[in-house]
């Protein structure tokens, strides 16, 4: 299991410099976006989760590599728990030249 820590914490929760909290999930999320609108979906056992959309993808450039602090946002329709916003690191492994902005 890969953590995607903060300060070396691996659980729990912490402050960021504006004083709003966040969770420490750790777990890796393959996800499909579109470069151009930053907006896409997570996959979960090879399938789309189309109830829970990921938008507002920033800090990062649309080459394969990896991007820290890139920051998102995403909705849990199906418990209609609201909005979550998120900070972690990005991986992109593949650019679709079929579909030039979406990786």
């Amino acid at each position: 299991m890969v953590y995607d820590d903060y300060k070396g914490q691996t659980k729990g929760w912490y402050t960021d410099s504006e004083g709003k909290q966040h969770g420490l999930c750790g777990y890796d999320a393959t996800i499909t976006f579109n470069g151009s609108t930053g907006k896409g979906y997570e996959y979960d056992n090879g399938e789309i989760q189309r109830n829970r959309p990921i938008y507002n993808i920033k800090n990062y450039t649309q080459t394969v590599g990896e991007h820290y602090n890139v920051t998102w946002n995403s909705d849990d329709r199906d418990n209609h728990s609201g909005t979550y916003s998120h900070i972690g690191r990005l991986i992109i492994t593949n650019i679709d030249d079929n579909h030039p902005n979406h990786s």
